[in-house]
C-alpha cells in the first residue's frame, strides 16, 4: 500500500478535520495531522485511532508510528507520540531517535491528502504537550553511561595511587 492510499484510509476513517500527511521510513511510519487554526483535537484519542487502524490494515514491514500534530501554517508540533504496531510480546525495544536529533527534514516531502468535508466538526481542546518526555529515554541512557565511564575513570585512579 503506498504512502497516498495509507493516507486516504486515515482520512476516510478519521472523524476528525485534519489534512493528514505520511511517510514511510523502513519499519516506521510517520503521520502527521494538519489541523485548521480554529479546529480543537484530542489528539491522544486520534493517536490511538490512528494506531487501531493501521494495525487493522496489517501493513507488512511496519514496526512503529509516530503520530505529529500541528496547526496548519506551523512548523513546531504540539503533539508526538510514538507507539508500536507490534503484538506486545514481539516487540523489540524502542529504537525511535527523538525529533530533536533528526531535524523536520524528515517529515518535508510527506504526501498530503485533502480533508473529508463530511467528517468536520468541532472536537474538544488539544491537551498541553508534555516536552519533557521527548528524549528523556535517550538522555537517561547517555547519562547512565557516562555515570558508569567516570565511575571506572574513578575506580582505576583509586588502584593507580593505592
Amino acid at each position: 500500500m503506498t504512502e497516498a492510499e495509507i493516507a486516504a484510509v486515515l482520512q476516510s476513517r478519521l472523524a476528525a478535520p485534519v489534512k493528514i500527511a505520511i511517510k514511510r521510513r523502513q519499519g516506521h511510519l510517520h503521520v502527521l495531522l494538519n489541523r485548521p487554526s480554529q479546529a480543537r483535537l484530542d489528539y491522544p484519542h486520534l493517536t490511538d485511532q490512528v494506531q487501531a487502524e493501521l494495525k487493522a490494515l496489517a501493513l507488512s514491514g511496519l514496526e512503529q508510528v509516530t503520530v505529529y500534530g500541528r496547526e496548519s501554517g506551523h512548523t513546531e508540533y504540539e503533539w508526538e507520540q510514538t507507539g508500536s504496531l507490534l503484538n506486545p510480546t514481539l516487540a523489540m525495544a524502542d529504537t525511535t531517535v527523538s525529533l530533536a536529533e533528526k531535524s523536520d527534514l524528515l517529515l518535508e516531502d510527506l504526501t498530503i491528502v485533502a480533508p473529508d468535508p463530511v467528517n468536520l466538526r468541532r472536537n474538544p481542546r488539544p491537551e498541553p504537550v508534555d516536552r519533557t518526555e521527548t528524549g528523556s529515554r535517550f538522555s537517561l541512557v547517555w547519562l547512565g553511561g557516562a555515570l558508569l565511564a567516570a565511575g571506572i575513570g574513578l575506580a582505576f585512579l583509586i588502584l593507580a595511587f593505592l
